[in-house]
């Protein structure tokens, strides 16, 4: 339960940035429009108001999900989402070939800094 440590992350929420994680998307903007995608049902198990309202309570800054299979890097709502699936070899000839090229994402490194927000869909 998120519930117990949210306390923590309000009372030191201006000296950290807290990075949360799940395995399923937390919106469904998480997704690109429906007729990109090769399975068109993804969108019906894709964005969880529970994940969502989670990573507000514990004032996330970046929050890191999988289960789609699509790379995503964008801002919505002061909150930075990202999914960057290797893929497997058949995924990286179609959804994953923008992370293929790239390979691993360092999000961050403490000379630099957070890495900048890279291009997906």
């Amino acid at each position: 339960q998120i519930c117990d440590i949210s306390n923590y992350f309000q009372q030191h929420a201006s000296s950290t940035t807290v990075i949360s994680m799940s395995h399923f998307a937390p919106r469904p903007d998480c997704l690109p429009e429906k007729r990109f995608l090769i399975d068109p049902h993804l969108p019906k198990v894709s964005g969880s108001t529970k994940i969502e309202a989670q990573l507000r309570q514990i004032n996330s800054k970046i929050h890191i999900f999988g289960h789609t299979h699509l790379a995503v890097d964008y801002v919505a709502d002061s909150v930075r989402y990202l999914n960057w699936p290797l893929g497997s070899f058949r995924e990286r000839q179609h959804q994953t070939r923008i992370v293929s090229g790239s390979g691993i994402l360092l999000l961050y490194d403490e000379a630099r800094g957070f890495a900048d927000i890279q291009p997906t869909f």
